[in-house]
């Protein structure tokens, strides 16, 4: 008995949900307000079926004290950033949502950018970067991903302080659900130390999902924590998740090894500006510059 062929195959469906193609269908700035928006249009019963949101930590504000004997040329740029306000911290669900690239940019089951998982720090504005490049995240082929994943990919994550604060702190957003989810998205050129410490949180490469340059998935369960917020203001519950993993460990381990700083030098795109001066009071401490 032959079967009849289907008219809309997968592939055909993942292009027609990228419509209108040139760009993203819009730009959603709130994860929460799309949710409800998504559940309003359901129904009821539908609705509490479906995506959902759900806060962990409250917003902030972050008041740093000035630091003892503040270099001059420090005090204006230290001004800017004594009070800042950090983000309500928060877990969402979503059902056939997609990822795109290896930082983590999330779109909506009905191809919205979602605004609270990526950005470009200061270069330009999102709503510019999308239109910037027409075409630029509309693919032909869509990997389906079927297991639970949850999203740890974030803009520039492959640095050292974006993947330590941004990150990780991420994993501690998605403790609740860890039982459920079974792999993890995180950038594909992870270095040694990066799987270092997924390793020493308990994550091994088989739980992991690493995601390519310009590659676009679709998830069918998406649990995707909100980024811990911006650079240099880091919320007190990433502080406590980082001090509670990592600093136990470096108290066994303390007093096997050397002392040592790492210079910038002059030459660098973010030296030291007292680095000099940095080294000399390190140095009493019993520190080695290298």
């Amino acid at each position: 008995m032959l079967r009849p062929r289907r008219l809309f195959t997968p592939q055909l469906i993942d292009l027609f949900r990228q419509w209108p193609w040139i760009y993203p269908r819009g730009i959603a700035p709130s994860a929460h307000e799309w949710v409800l928006r998504s559940q309003r249009k359901r129904g009821w019963y539908d609705g509490i079926r479906s995506d959902w949101y759900e806060q962990i930590h409250p917003a902030g504000v972050l008041i740093c004290e000035p630091p003892a004997e503040l270099p001059e040329q420090a005090v204006g740029p230290f001004r800017e950033v004594a009070s800042r306000r950090y983000p309500a911290a928060f877990v969402c669900h979503f059902s056939g949502a997609q990822l795109f690239s290896n930082e983590g940019l999330v779109l909506t089951s009905d191809n919205r950018v979602l605004a609270e998982y990526y950005h470009e720090f200061n270069i330009r504005p999102l709503r510019r970067a999308i239109r910037s490049k027409p075409f630029g995240l509309v693919r032909s082929q869509v990997r389906r991903v079927a297991e639970a994943t949850g999203l740890l990919a974030a803009p520039q994550g492959w640095n050292y302080y974006h993947w330590l604060f941004d990150v990780l702190p991420r994993l501690h957003l998605l403790e609740r659900w860890a039982g459920v989810i079974e792999q993890y998205a995180v950038p594909g050129n992870l270095n040694a130390v990066q799987r270092e410490s997924l390793q020493l949180l308990g994550l091994t490469d088989t739980r992991l999902l690493l995601l390519q340059p310009g590659e676009r998935l679709r998830c069918q369960h998406l649990y995707a924590p909100s980024l811990p917020g911006s650079e240099g203001c880091t919320p007190p519950w990433v502080q406590g998740f980082l001090q509670e993993k990592f600093i136990p460990l470096a108290a066994r381990t303390a007093g096997r090894g050397p002392l040592i700083y790492i210079r910038r030098g002059s030459g660098g795109p973010r030296p030291v500006v007292n680095e000099p001066e940095l080294i000399t009071r390190l140095g009493q401490r019993g520190f080695h510059a290298v």
